[in-house]
């Protein structure tokens, strides 16, 4: 599987799941405007197996138990989860001491 954050990879690998659907896209002139981010990755923590991470799932669910162990993550973005965001929290997670 392709590695898609080796520059920040150092607490959570991030990995392409090749059968992710993509939400809805819009276009304007051949160019994506909006829209068309996987619906699912492949995510990795530390030495723990890599588990299917859903959009659905990821507020209700996944959001609190990725992050338990950097409490500024949750208190910086615990009310406000959006999975367009999903790469800021990644990085957020991996500045966390």
């Amino acid at each position: 599987m392709q590695l898609l954050n080796p520059h920040f990879a150092s607490k959570v690998k991030v990995y392409h799941d090749p059968f992710a659907r993509e939400t809805t896209s819009v276009g304007v002139g051949g160019f994506t405007v909006a829209g068309g981010i996987d619906k699912s990755y492949y995510v990795q923590q530390g030495d723990e197996a890599a588990f299917r991470l859903k959009k659905k799932d990821y507020k209700k669910e996944q959001f609190g138990q990725m992050w338990k162990d950097c409490p500024a993550v949750a208190k910086q973005y615990g009310e406000d989860v959006d999975w367009d965001e999903l790469v800021e929290h990644i990085t957020a997670y991996s500045e966390c001491e």
